[in-house]
């Protein structure tokens, strides 16, 4: 039995995933998050398989993340940009959370996958210099280190290939 679910999986994950109206693109676009926990749950029953899951969503992310880095109507507004990040960052840390059981190989999927976009453009750190100086002025009574963690989810030192672009760009403000 073993080896039937193996080879019915594995051989049909790709063509599942890829789906045109109901695979993971579809799914990720409508935080189908019942959906994507079904798969994940029939997926890791072939650990082989959920490579194609993870592949579909760093693929998505940064497809979006591009998007968002691209987009100059957003370049000239650093706040609603940072805001956008964020709310990429948070919908998929939902996912994995709700869908994917935190799975560490889907955390790093998306940690990677930021990681390639936020680093296209040495802006995004200074806006996100810009964005967490403005939450400090406005009377946010939390810890820098804190409060950088609740804007990225990770460490600034992880999350930019370039760190220093970020401190930088909080020194000129």
């Amino acid at each position: 039995m073993k080896k039937v679910e193996d080879k019915l999986i594995t051989q049909n994950a790709k063509i599942l995933v890829d789906f045109e109206n109901s695979g993971c693109v579809s799914m990720f676009q409508n935080e189908k998050v019942d959906d994507l926990k079904n798969m994940y749950e029939l997926f890791a029953r072939v650990p082989e398989a959920l490579k194609e899951l993870r592949m579909a969503l760093s693929s998505y992310v940064k497809q979006v993340g591009k998007k968002i880095v691209s987009d100059q109507d957003l370049m000239d507004k650093p706040t609603k940009f940072v805001e956008e990040l964020l709310n990429l960052r948070n919908k998929f840390d939902r996912l994995i959370t709700k869908s994917f059981k935190l799975d560490n190989s889907f955390q790093r999927t998306l940690k990677e996958a930021f990681e390639e976009f936020v680093n296209v453009d040495t802006r995004v750190a200074s806006f996100l210099a810009l964005y967490v100086d403005s939450l400090l002025k406005s009377g946010m009574k939390v810890r820098v280190p804190s409060l950088l963690l609740r804007c990225c989810q990770l460490p600034p030192s992880s999350f930019f290939t370039h760190p220093l672009f970020f401190t930088k760009g909080y020194e000129r403000i």
